[in-house]
């Protein structure tokens, strides 16, 4: 008897819930396409019914609340998963892993967890959080331990004492959906992200850079988990698509998307606050990318995206067999889940499972 060892590979996708909404053009400051509730129900729908089977919530002090939003949209889907942010420093962590399991029950275990420590103080200033970004992380371990504990050991009462919480006689009504909870994703690149991530993470995110560049800081990342914890985690990559049947008309429709003077989104919302150099180190890779005005890597990545917006700042543009010839390249160094977005997001989730998801590979050798 052969035993398998291949798991899925997740195909997920983006809700345009930021007040600047959805766009068919990027380098203009309007809201062309606005998130109201009924245009994010039709996103989610157009999402799940072209293979999409995840969506990532947005958040910060420029989004609708996600929990709420995954509430709702739970009610309006079949199948769809929502990957909702939980913040530690915002929340206590019995609060959160409440709120967790109530949306887990409601949903019938559709629930996945980003954590979201803030890669910016100027956001997290915003919320009445003033620890330093390193604090942060710290803070999130001392959050996740106790999060981990009710998800793993539901039937306990729990008592702990730290640095950051204390917690006198601790349960949560109601439970998980399935014991040990959902899975936690959770991305970050600097040193003390790291740490946490390798202690935690069940799927470590990173923002589009090269495979390469992936590779490394991943190796890097399941190395410490393997070698710390006893533990393993999964790779996901964030994109954002472009998909045509030419190839030449995507790498053009890439290039006129981004034209204009004006920004899509708010510029500094991941920068330190003297609005020079990001904190975020992963914001300082992805600006690093378009720094020298190359915007162009390999067959299809394309950096120009974080010329207008901050974030996650690179696309893949091409045809379908380019796209999903780049799309292989990062399953061969790891990754088992691939966040993706296009503008407007009705149209490209729909080039994407029309076009790109038939081309895809479905699993990946773990």
């Amino acid at each position: 008897m052969i035993v398998s060892n291949s798991k899925p590979i997740e195909y997920a996708w983006y809700l345009p819930s930021n007040k600047r909404g959805d766009a068919t053009e990027l380098g203009k400051n309007v809201v062309e396409i606005p998130p109201d509730f009924e245009y994010l129900v039709h996103i989610a729908k157009t999402a799940e019914k072209n293979g999409l089977t995840n969506i990532l919530i947005p958040c910060n002090t420029s989004c609708s609340d996600g929990w709420l939003l995954a509430a709702a949209l739970a009610r309006e889907t079949k199948k769809l998963k929502f990957c909702v942010a939980i913040r530690p420093g915002l929340t206590s962590p019995t609060f959160a892993v409440q709120q967790v399991n109530t949306l887990d029950q409601i949903s019938g275990g559709r629930v996945t967890v980003n954590v979201v420590p803030g890669g910016s103080s100027v956001d997290s200033r915003r919320y009445g959080d003033f620890f330093d970004h390193d604090e942060r992380y710290v803070r999130t371990d001392e959050f996740l331990t106790i999060v981990k504990h009710f998800w793993d050991s539901p039937e306990e009462r729990y008592f702990y004492k730290g640095t950051y919480y204390e917690i006198e006689d601790g349960f949560v009504y109601p439970e998980s959906f399935e014991k040990g909870g959902p899975p936690l994703y959770f991305g970050g690149s600097s040193e003390a992200a790291k740490k946490v991530i390798a202690k935690f993470a069940d799927v470590m995110l990173k923002w589009g850079e090269t495979v390469s560049e992936i590779k490394s800081e991943y190796d890097e990342v399941r190395k410490m988990a393997n070698t710390l914890h006893k533990r393993d985690l999964s790779l996901g990559v964030r994109f954002h698509i472009l998909i045509r049947e030419k190839d030449e008309d995507a790498k053009k429709a890439a290039e006129e998307l981004i034209v204009g003077t004006e920004s899509y989104g708010e510029k500094t919302s991941m920068s330190s606050s003297d609005g020079d150099k990001a904190e975020s180190i992963s914001q300082q890779r992805m600006d690093a990318m378009s720094s020298d005005g190359k915007l162009w890597y390999g067959k299809a990545l394309f950096a120009g995206i974080n010329l207008v917006r901050q974030g996650a700042g690179t696309m893949l543009a091409g045809s379908p067999e380019i796209v999903a010839e780049e799309i292989r390249k990062y399953v061969d160094v790891g990754a088992s889940t691939f966040i993706l977005s296009g503008w407007p997001h009705d149209r490209e989730a729909e080039n994407f499972g029309e076009m790109l998801l038939p081309l895809l590979p479905k699993h990946i050798e773990s």
